[in-house]
C-alpha cells in the first residue's frame, strides 16, 4: 500500500514539472536561466488604477499607466525606478484607468513610441489618445501564445487572450471588455511573475483549462484591484503565489479590494500581500534565483 501511494505522489510531481516545462520556451533573447543582472519588478501607485513596470540595465517595459488623475503618482514612481528608457508600453485594455497616463505622457519622454496591445482594442484611437506621441506611435498586436523579447533574458509570454470565435462573439454582445485583458507571465531565470489586468472569473476558468500548474507564479498582481468578480480560487490555487499585489485607492467607491479576496489569499493562503493604498510603490528585485523586497 505505502509503495502504491508513492508511485502515485512520483507521477502527480512528475505531471506537474511538465505541464510547467510545456509551456516553457525561449526567447529571441536568450530565454529563461541566460539571466544577468538585477530585475526590478515594480507596481506603481497609481489610487484606483493600475501600473506596473519591468527594468533590467535601465530599461523598461510599462504594462498600463494608471489614469490621467494619477499621472503625477505614475512619475514619481517612473522617477523611482530611476526614470529608465521605455522600449514599450503595455495597454493592457482601453479603461481610462489603465490607458489615462498615456494622454499626459511628455514628448521629451525617453520612450520608443511601441505600444503593445491586443487585438480587440482600437490602435487608431490610443493613438490620437496619446497626444504627445500620437505621429511617433508603433503598434505590436499579441494574443494568447506570443512573445514579447524585451527585457534581455526574460521569457515573457502572453497568456490571455485568444483570439478565437468565442471572444470575438464576446466583443460583437458588446460585453465587459474587462475579460479581454491582456495578461503576461514573465519568467526572469527560476523567478517569475503574473500580470492580470481586470480579467474576470470567466478568463481565469479558461486560463487554468489552458495551463494548469504553469500557471505557478512566484507573484501575482491581483486581477481587477481586488474585485470579488475577479476571485476564482481555483485559479489562485494552479498560481500558487509566494506575494500578491494589490492596486487599489483609498476609499474608493468600488470596494476594492473584497474582503473574501484578502481573506483567501493573505489567511486561507497565506500569502504574503501588498497593497499600494498603505505600501506606496511595492517594488521587488530577482538575480534570477529569488526575490528581495
Amino acid at each position: 500500500m505505502q509503495k502504491r501511494t508513492f508511485c502515485f505522489n512520483c507521477l502527480l510531481a512528475l505531471y506537474s514539472l511538465l505541464s510547467i516545462v510545456s509551456c516553457a520556451g525561449v526567447n529571441e533573447n536568450g530565454g529563461p536561466g541566460s539571466v544577468s543582472g538585477t530585475l526590478t519588478f515594480a507596481v506603481l501607485n497609481v489610487g484606483q488604477g493600475l501600473s506596473q513596470a519591468g527594468v533590467l540595465d535601465e530599461r523598461a517595459v510599462i504594462w498600463d499607466m494608471g489614469d490621467v488623475d494619477e499621472f503625477t503618482n505614475w512619475q514619481d514612481g517612473y522617477s523611482t525606478l530611476g526614470s529608465p528608457y521605455i522600449d514599450a508600453i503595455v495597454i493592457s485594455h482601453g479603461d481610462m484607468d489603465h490607458k489615462g497616463g498615456l494622454k499626459l505622457l511628455p514628448a521629451d519622454t525617453r520612450f520608443s513610441g511601441l505600444i503593445v496591445t491586443s487585438p480587440y482594442e482600437d490602435t487608431a484611437s490610443l493613438r490620437a489618445f496619446a497626444s504627445n506621441w500620437s505621429s511617433s506611435i508603433l503598434f505590436k498586436v499579441v494574443k494568447q501564445g506570443d512573445t514579447l523579447g524585451l527585457i534581455r533574458g526574460a521569457y515573457m509570454e502572453c497568456i490571455w487572450p485568444p483570439k478565437s470565435p468565442e471572444t470575438d462573439q464576446w466583443i460583437a454582445d458588446n460585453f465587459d471588455k474587462n475579460r479581454l485583458s491582456l495578461c503576461f507571465r514573465i519568467e526572469y531565470g527560476n523567478t517569475s511573475f503574473l500580470i492580470t489586468g481586470d480579467i474576470d472569473t470567466v478568463a481565469e476558468e479558461k486560463l487554468v483549462e489552458k495551463y494548469h500548474f504553469a500557471l505557478n507564479s512566484d507573484i501575482v498582481v491581483v486581477p481587477h484591484h481586488g474585485s470579488k468578480s475577479s476571485l476564482h480560487s481555483l485559479f489562485y490555487g494552479y498560481v500558487n503565489p509566494d506575494i500578491a499585489i494589490i492596486s487599489c485607492g483609498i476609499n474608493n467607491t468600488y470596494g476594492h479590494p473584497a474582503d473574501e479576496v484578502v481573506r483567501l489569499l493573505a489567511f486561507q493562503m497565506m500569502v504574503t500581500l501588498f497593497d499600494t493604498r498603505y505600501d506606496g510603490h511595492v517594488t521587488g528585485t530577482s538575480n534570477g534565483e529569488y526575490w528581495e523586497w
